[in-house]
């Protein structure tokens, strides 16, 4: 195409950018992003700024990720004003990398550039708190997305939910449960089921099964998982009887 002057789109390139990222050939989807303009005319936007990274993250390399992000921002030639996607990217890298202060200092840092917090930008900050045990200021990032009208979706809260029960904080997991139920929030078969596991791991199987009950009454469909949860509970707590009726 090169060869024949043909043009070639943008989108093409992020194609490639894929196929070498599944090669894991990082190197060569910053080589080839840099040629697009000279080599092949094709103009840069956001979008194929953004995909660079992105291949990185899906294959694992987020210090390439975050190395690549920082040099192409603070390159003047470049004129690249970074959007939501872009911060998002260089967010869960920081978090990926354990760098969570940093992640909240970027985060705080973009209504500066003029971009808004979306639903993921915050997913990803609770994540990243959650994993470090910091589940308090994950809860409190719940409270200001609202206020900034960001209404959090199933995934917010099962994300919170998640971390909470993995710290062992299974009242408040379930209390933010409850606060789905009054925000009108979608349920679904994975809130429940982290929660029944979380309360099986503290010996809460009455508990589990209180929650199971719950279910069948919101008519979810229950899984194999959520079963296999509470049986194994109730036999290392030796409700045998109990364990073979469920």
């Amino acid at each position: 195409m090169r060869c024949e002057k043909r043009v070639v789109w943008e989108k093409s390139f992020i194609l490639i950018f894929k196929a070498y990222g599944e090669a894991h050939l990082v190197d060569e989807v910053v080589d080839l992003f840099y040629r697009m303009v000279d080599e092949f005319q094709c103009k840069r936007t956001v979008r194929s700024f953004n995909s660079v990274p992105n291949v990185m993250v899906l294959e694992g390399f987020y210090s390439h990720a975050l190395e690549f992000y920082n040099c192409v921002v603070n390159d003047k030639s470049m004129n690249f004003s970074p959007n939501v996607v872009s911060f998002n990217l260089v967010i869960k890298n920081m978090c990926k990398l354990g760098l969570v202060d940093k992640a909240i200092e970027l985060f705080r840092d973009m209504p500066v550039k003029k971009c808004v917090p979306d639903v993921y930008t915050y997913c990803t900050l609770m994540d990243g708190l959650c994993k470090e045990n910091r589940t308090e200021e994950a809860v409190l990032l719940l409270d200001e997305m609202q206020i900034e009208g960001c209404f959090p979706s199933p995934v917010t809260f099962n994300v919170l939910i998640n971390g909470l029960c993995k710290n062992g904080k299974m009242d408040k997991a379930i209390s933010l449960l409850d606060r789905m139920v009054s925000n009108e929030c979608v349920l679904n078969e994975i809130t429940y089921g982290t929660i029944i596991h979380g309360l099986v791991k503290q010996g809460r199987d009455i508990d589990g099964v209180h929650m199971l009950v719950s279910m069948e009454e919101r008519q979810f469909r229950l899984n194999e998982y959520i079963y296999s949860s509470l049986i194994s509970g109730l036999f290392k707590e030796g409700k045998s009887e109990d364990a073979m009726n469920l």
